[in-house]
């Protein structure tokens, strides 16, 4: 299925858009990072929907989450579950007293959407299936909505990794749901794909080792690192010994952060959930990447040893790329060149 041209918004875009989260939270550990940077650094986070769902379990993780990071203003729905068992390695770390979140998801995306006249930004870490289910009867409001979807990572085999001869499995975002997939991918006017490759996760994984990790288990920590490094040891022993931050890359995508260039590509997405590529106008997908410039940004946004003070903005709109509130811009990936990225008009600017 082709995907269509989409044209870039006028510069007269609004710039301070509520940010929708949709998240499969409690699986991989960097849905959860992406999840307290979002709680902390962006006043305009309006709503946190579930994927992916597990009972209820994911939302309940997520309130707890976003109570720890001090954001009990933010509401939390959840969203369709998809599989009997999904993964889920956050057991045992939310409270009893976490009450059951509520399921209306088109209610509560339409309450969102209307603090600012039915716009917003959506940023997607899981499966599509919550975002198709808004623009199926919505269709107008493909036009309302600026999306940033993780693709997932592109190349990953069976045995997450394994070189087994059975063929790479289809980025799990898209595979879970293929029919929600292409629907989002054929409708949302404003569609960016991030995605990850084998390279990225050898230049910032994070795992026991890592100085994400250390700073998050360290003494005195805030309730919601001791959060997060209880995750991380959960999913280091059940799992794997490391951490894709797959999820944050999407955030700082959606933030309008240049660690990611971007490129307008065609874009055909199979029954299965395979991705294919091919030249030509379409979604706006995500190319070279500053690796070292980002896991900065990651251990930055995670520090515990201070609390983030609300963010100046910078200076924003067509031509302004996102800068620190210093004024100083984070570096662009070597050798690209800035692309058309329609969301810079919509930008919070990081310490």
């Amino acid at each position: 299925m082709n995907m269509t041209s989409r044209r870039v918004p006028p510069a007269s875009s609004p710039q301070r858009l509520p940010v929708i989260l949709d998240t499969d939270v409690g699986g991989e550990p960097d849905d959860a990072m992406s999840l307290v940077i979002a709680a902390r650094e962006l006043p305009e986070l309006a709503l946190v929907v579930t994927s992916d769902e597990l009972s209820g379990q994911r939302a309940r993780f997520a309130r707890f989450l976003l109570d720890s990071a001090g954001r009990p203003d933010v509401p939390v729905v959840a969203g369709r579950q998809l599989s009997a068992m999904p993964c889920f390695l956050a057991a045992g770390l939310t409270p009893e007293w976490v009450t059951p979140q509520p399921d209306d998801v088109p209610g509560a995306v339409a309450a969102a959407c209307g603090r600012a006249g039915g716009a917003a930004r959506w940023i997607g870490l899981g499966p599509l299936s919550n975002l198709a289910a808004i623009l199926g009867p919505q269709p107008a409001l493909a036009r309302r909505l600026f999306v940033t979807q993780l693709a997932g990572t592109l190349d990953r085999q069976d045995g997450r990794g394994a070189q087994d001869g059975r063929g790479a499995l289809p980025p799990r975002n898209f595979r879970l749901d293929p029919p929600a997939a292409r629907l989002v991918l054929a409708t949302a006017r404003y569609l960016r794909l991030v995605s990850v490759d084998t390279a990225f996760r050898r230049a910032a994984e994070v795992t026991a080792a890592s100085p994400v990790f250390r700073q998050l288990a360290g003494p005195a920590v805030p309730p919601w690192a001791d959060v997060l490094a209880a995750h991380c040891r959960q999913f280091f022993a059940r799992y794997h010994p490391a951490v894709v931050p797959a999820g944050p890359l999407a955030l700082s995508a959606a933030l309008g952060l240049p660690f990611t260039a971007f490129a307008s590509a065609q874009v055909t997405v199979d029954g299965a959930g395979r991705i294919a590529e091919r030249h030509g106008e379409g979604v706006l997908l995500g190319r070279d990447r500053d690796d070292l410039a980002f896991a900065s940004w990651l251990q930055a946004r995670l520090r515990t040893a201070t609390w983030a003070a609300p963010r100046a903005r910078a200076a924003t709109g067509p031509g302004y790329p996102a800068r620190a509130a210093t004024g100083s811009p984070y570096p662009s990936p070597a050798g690209s060149s800035p692309a058309p990225i329609w969301n810079q008009t919509v930008v919070s600017a990081p310490s």
